[in-house]
């Protein structure tokens, strides 16, 4: 089996499990904005459980769902351009700019994780802190990566045409 197929089948199932947690936190979203009761969140440091008020809790979850929501856009991005891919169609224009908005999007999420870590560890302890992990670094790595890819294979589309033009 050609790689191409490995991967489209593997960005497919990350697709529908990306797209059902999303709508799984947007429904824990809005139970928690009816529910105006203090909410103890699943957030463990150590060996202290913090009680947060709902508030607190429900800017937490909106800044996760959005982060989510960039996640999943940039996977239905490369999802889509996966056709061409797979067809051949290599330096077409939707995969040219599918692999921008991934990049873009990748980028985005993993400053978004950034900013949302420091936002909620303020939002917790009251305190500026962060804690550095692989995807802060990784998430942007890849963005830029397809963000160049993108612009190889817009260079290569114009030396195809050009190609094509000469013959």
């Amino acid at each position: 089996m050609k790689p191409i197929h490995i991967l489209k089948k593997l960005i497919t199932i990350l697709y529908y499990l990306v797209g059902i947690g999303l709508f799984a936190g947007v429904f824990k979203l809005l139970l928690n904005i009816f529910n105006q009761k203090e909410i103890a969140p699943s957030l463990v440091k150590g060996e202290t459980l913090y009680s947060l008020s709902s508030i607190k809790v429900i800017i937490a979850e909106v800044l996760v769902l959005l982060l989510s929501f960039a996640f999943f856009k940039a996977i239905s991005f490369l999802k889509h351009s996966l056709g061409d891919l797979s067809e051949g169609n290599h330096f077409s224009r939707n995969v040219i700019q599918n692999f921008k908005n991934v990049g873009t999007l990748f980028v985005v999420c993993g400053l978004g994780e950034l900013l949302g870590k420091l936002i909620i560890t303020y939002l917790i302890e009251n305190n500026f802190a962060i804690e550095f992990d692989s995807s802060i670094v990784l998430f942007p790595v890849i963005g830029l990566f397809f963000l160049y890819l993108s612009e190889v294979f817009s260079k290569a589309r114009e030396i195809q045409s050009e190609n094509n033009l000469t013959v």
